[in-house]
């Protein structure tokens, strides 16, 4: 997509300086910003940061798994088991999607 966009903009010469032009998705790693964010989010992969430590971390990536009343399931991996964390959504200073690599 950026090829198509330089091209056009290359043909239209709007721009007089050398740039560098950068498609990307806006919403690959987005903050989740209230609980209907957090509920359209389940399935997906993401990072939750905490205010309090919880079960020995202060972060974690993982699948969402549910949200109910005030609390999140995260699925997450440590080392080669499957776990899962229930937190507080007052225990969280951030709750963002992640890329998974």
């Amino acid at each position: 997509m950026s090829e198509k966009i330089s091209e056009c903009l290359d043909e239209a010469d709007l721009i007089s300086a050398e740039y560098f032009l950068e498609v990307c998705s806006p919403g690959a790693e987005r903050e989740l910003k209230d609980e209907a964010q957090i509920k359209a989010a389940i399935g997906e992969y993401v990072y939750v940061k905490l205010r309090n430590p919880k079960a020995g971390m202060d972060e974690v990536k993982g699948y969402l798994k549910s949200m109910e009343e005030n609390e999140v399931l995260i699925e997450y991996m440590d080392k080669a088991v499957k776990r899962k964390v229930s937190i507080e959504l007052d225990n969280i200073s951030l709750i963002r999607l992640s890329v998974k690599i």
